[in-house]
């Protein structure tokens, strides 16, 4: 292999939008069933102090979410991301992606630790699908408590993966 002459190197990943408008200000999602959301908790991956506070409650599906759309959804996989870290003991949460007028569709159960981590769902919608979309975040299949800082989340219209982060700041 060549050494790195000090050159760059070039990131190759197909276009995408992050159809979320507000990426980091999770005071913008709803709030359902026992969430809360405290803006500037941490520190976030990028180094400023921007992360926010999400505890949920030990209730079935508690959880904050909001709303984007998209167009042709139909028969297409969908990615959402954040980055997610547990603000004590290690904590189980879902992610949600589903499009309104069905059922939910959820993550398995992710583990969050004390280190930043970029974790992601992704969810093939069927031909009845409409241009609305849902996501969120939610407490794990068991219901626990949970006290998570999140930062950066991110819904992309038609991919199979997360790419780099896009920061959004408003519709």
């Amino acid at each position: 292999p060549v050494p790195n002459s000090g050159c760059g190197e070039w990131l190759l990943e197909p276009q995408s939008t992050n159809l979320i408008p507000y990426s980091q200000d999770f005071s913008q999602y709803l709030s359902i069933s026992g969430s809360v959301v405290t803006d500037n908790y941490s520190t976030s991956p990028d180094g400023t102090l921007n992360a926010s506070r999400l505890q949920l409650d030990s209730q079935s599906q508690s959880r904050i979410e909001t709303t984007a759309s998209g167009n042709s959804i139909a028969n297409k996989n969908h990615t959402v991301s954040c980055f997610v870290k547990s603000n004590g003991a290690d904590t189980e949460f879902r992610l949600k992606c589903t499009h309104t007028g069905v059922l939910d569709y959820f993550s398995p159960n992710f583990t969050a630790s004390d280190k930043w981590q970029r974790f992601t769902f992704t969810q093939l919608f069927g031909s009845g699908s409409n241009n609305s979309f849902r996501a969120g975040i939610l407490n794990g299949t068991s219901n626990n408590a949970a006290d998570l800082s999140i930062y950066g989340f991110q819904l992309e219209q038609d991919q199979s993966f997360a790419t780099s982060y896009i920061p959004t700041s408003g519709a």
